[in-house]
């Protein structure tokens, strides 16, 4: 996985197919982004495989924090383009190093997500039930 380049984003900016923007400012930096917005990195390859791959890695850095220690500011807190060109440099060679124990974690990072929201659902149901429950016994109540 090799990034073709990795610039601060600007709205005018052209870039490759294979792109990806990274959040560079707040407490979310180093998030991978869906789309482009003012405070991010624009990541590019030149292949589609390599853009998973990294997501998924940037993912992994920032669900694990490790953005968080590189932080910088006391207002807006923002992650430097050369930290993150640094922390990126690092992290891809044990992704290189590992390929098939990245793949593994990778996946069950996923099952968890799908099992999170299959209990956040849960969750709000059981909310709703209670909220109805409440409801029809305060009618009575009333009646």
């Amino acid at each position: 996985m090799r990034a073709v380049r990795i610039v601060t984003h600007r709205p005018d900016a052209v870039y490759l197919a294979n792109v990806v923007f990274i959040l560079s400012k707040g407490n979310n930096a180093g998030k991978p982004l869906n789309k482009a917005c003012q405070n991010c990195f624009a990541v590019e390859f030149e292949q589609i495989e390599d853009v998973e791959r990294f997501k998924s890695l940037c993912l992994v850095l920032f669900q694990h924090r490790i953005f968080e220690i590189y932080l910088r500011g006391s207002v807006i807190p923002f992650l430097s383009i050369r930290d993150f060109r640094a922390i990126i440099l690092k992290y891809s060679a044990l992704l290189d190093s590992f390929p098939s124990e990245f793949e593994n974690l990778v996946s069950l990072l996923v099952k968890i997500a799908h099992q999170e929201q299959a209990n956040k659902k849960t969750l709000q149901l059981l909310s709703e039930y209670r909220r109805a429950l409440i409801g029809e016994y305060l009618r009575k109540l009333k009646a």
